[in-house]
């Protein structure tokens, strides 16, 4: 909506333009007579379209004209006027890690993948593809070799989305149980909040999420209602019923998938 502040000649665009044409005209005595037909006569010919609010005090009155932005120098006049190009839509991967290892594990035989890859596969023609989250808890170092093997790999592999331009990790940590069995604690919450906090800044349009875990569903459900966002779930074919339930769809990853993307 455009609100034009009285006498003051400014205005207020929301949202802001981002591609914009421009046209000037002149306006001098009695202009606050006048401006209303000139700007009808002119606007109604341009493309876009939008509100315009007219603020005068005791004038509550609306005209549907294009979208516009107002701005005034000693009686100039300029206008610009919204194009039709449309932004494309943002995709965000948001990947479980350890889960999705599992689940392409026991189904393929193998979890190793090539992140990027399977997430521009996803993401698909006509959406942009604008970054790939990996959420995982970091290994000990561990005493024996087959420990030391293990956390090596896993630190190439940190080091590999850190320097990687559209990647981002986020750790979660490793707790030992009762039995002294180690257990992934706090990246299904890390993942939560991002994936909220993200729709919260209007960081992108479309979430890929790449696990099958339940306990996201109160944000998945959060990103949808409040921010508007559409959350797609991406897995093979297993049962998450829970996560598959509430996604605006569900992105199979199938064997010729893997096969592209496998490492």
């Amino acid at each position: 909506m455009l609100e034009v502040a009285w006498p003051a000649r400014t205005s207020v665009l929301k949202p802001p333009l981002s591609s914009c044409q421009r046209r000037v005209f002149f306006c001098t005595e009695g202009w606050k007579k006048v401006w209303i037909e000139a700007w009808r006569k002119i606007l109604t010919k341009e493309p876009g379209g939008g509100i315009l609010q007219d603020a005068r005090p005791g004038r509550a009155g609306v005209s549907k004209l294009p979208a516009v932005a107002l701005s005034s120098t000693a009686g100039i006049f300029t206008v610009m006027t919204r194009s039709k190009e449309k932004r494309a839509i943002r995709v965000v991967c948001f990947i479980d890690g350890s889960n999705l290892f599992s689940h392409l594990r026991d189904l393929f035989g193998s979890g190793k993948v090539h992140i990027p890859r399977l997430c521009h596969y996803l993401t698909g023609d006509g959406r942009e593809f604008i970054k790939w989250r990996y959420y995982i808890a970091s290994l000990p170092q561990g005493s024996s070799p087959r420990e030391m093997r293990r956390y090596s790999a896993q630190q190439r592999f940190f080091n590999y989305i850190q320097f990687h331009r559209k990647g981002m990790l986020r750790l979660g940590r490793f707790q030992r149980d009762r039995s002294g069995a180690l257990r992934e604690k706090g990246v299904d919450v890390l993942l939560a909040v991002d994936l909220v906090r993200l729709a919260a800044e209007n960081l992108y349009d479309v979430a890929i999420l790449l696990s099958g875990d339940g306990d996201l569903v109160p944000a998945i459900q959060t990103v949808q209602q409040i921010y508007r966002k559409r959350v797609e779930v991406a897995l093979p074919r297993i049962p998450a019923y829970h996560v598959r339930q509430v996604a605006d769809a569900y992105l199979e990853i199938t064997r010729s998938m893997f096969e592209r993307v496998k490492l």
